[in-house]
């Protein structure tokens, strides 16, 4: 599906005979079904790069490269909390997932990292 060898990986560490395998980075664990699936299905396509800007219908990143007929963002990964967002929002502080207490406007964040071996499942 194109996501390259996951031996290689920067966050996979095992053995010579790849028995024992640990999962350790400081991200967030991206994995999930929809997202393989939605990708397998030619529904989702994965962008490593920084938004430069939006403009109508049309993501702008840092390569040059422009992303156009976009009709929904979902900003899924993104390891650094930026100040930018505070000052976008003028958030001053945050209750529960409120931006400054008020409950139309919501923000969400994930803790980053982990540390994991032997799975046996991922549902």
């Amino acid at each position: 599906t194109g996501f390259g060898n996951p031996w290689e990986y920067y966050a996979v560490i095992t053995n010579a005979t790849k028995e024992d395998v640990t999962i350790k980075q400081s991200s967030r664990f991206a994995v999930f079904d929809f997202a393989f699936l939605c990708h397998a299905y030619g529904l989702l396509e994965f962008k490593q790069d920084t938004l430069s800007h939006c403009s109508p219908n049309t993501l702008h990143l840092t390569s040059e490269e422009r992303l156009e007929n976009m009709q929904h963002l979902i900003k899924a990964l993104g390891l650094l909390g930026d100040a930018r967002v505070d000052k976008l929002h003028q958030m001053t502080h945050r209750l529960g997932h409120m931006i400054n207490g008020d409950w139309r406007r919501i923000i969400y964040h994930d803790a980053t990292g982990m540390e994991a071996r032997r799975f046996t499942t991922f549902a």
